[in-house]
């Protein structure tokens, strides 16, 4: 077989291959390994050693004063990777130092989870962007497992009321089935049909307290 033939069948046969997995299963093999265990198990100091590395071992270039990590582009697709740049310049804008990771993932015995989207002010936080208010929850319950702080864009024309309504509802069903001890971290709330966006605090209990940006 001539050797562009086999490039083409090989290239031919990934699709193929791809065809019927998941989106989430399509997402981890565009993701490198960062650790063995997902966010919420790593110990403090586990962490810290994690965003060290993140941040010392890869390299990055810098647009629109956003650190962006060699590779995060073209691991997500291109509407994906946007949303994620725009909600790490309104970070930016707000003062923050902000580092877009790259696509990272915790594997451990051939199970993947997702890792934190960034590293801002030296925490990990991840990023998730919302077209509805039922979403709000899930969408904030989801992130928990996966950086300390949360930063959420909502689409739709939600009021701040209405979010915090949902993330209050999510907490409440954390701390009832008791799969995290530690709650503590920050939520950022972006909206984007007014252009504002609200810094919260919670507490390791789950208490929440608005904080000046």
């Amino acid at each position: 077989m001539k050797e562009s033939m086999k490039v083409f069948m090989q290239g031919f046969l990934k699709d193929v291959a791809e065809e019927g997995r998941t989106r989430e299963e399509k997402s981890v093999l565009n993701t490198i390994p960062v650790t063995e265990k997902s966010y919420d198990e790593l110990t403090e100091s586990e962490r810290e050693t994690v965003i060290q590395k993140l941040l010392s071992e890869r390299q990055y270039y810098v647009k629109d004063g956003v650190h962006i990590a060699y590779g995060r582009e073209k691991s997500l697709q291109q509407a994906v990777f946007l949303e994620e740049f725009n909600d790490c310049k309104v970070l930016v804008s707000l003062g923050f130092e902000v580092y877009l990771l790259p696509n990272g993932c915790a594997a451990k015995d051939g199970q993947f989870k997702e890792f934190a989207d960034a590293v801002v002010d030296g925490r990990l936080l991840e990023l998730k962007n919302i077209e509805t208010e039922k979403m709000i929850g899930k969408r904030f319950g989801e992130a928990r497992h996966q950086g300390q702080d949360v930063y959420i864009s909502i689409k739709t024309d939600v009021g701040i009321k209405t979010a915090l309504r949902e993330v209050f509802k999510k907490i409440g069903n954390i701390k009832k089935n008791g799969n995290q001890k530690d709650l503590s971290g920050r939520l950022f709330l972006h909206f984007e049909t007014q252009q504002k966006t609200y810094m919260y605090t919670i507490d390791k209990y789950g208490a929440v307290k608005e904080r000046p940006l």
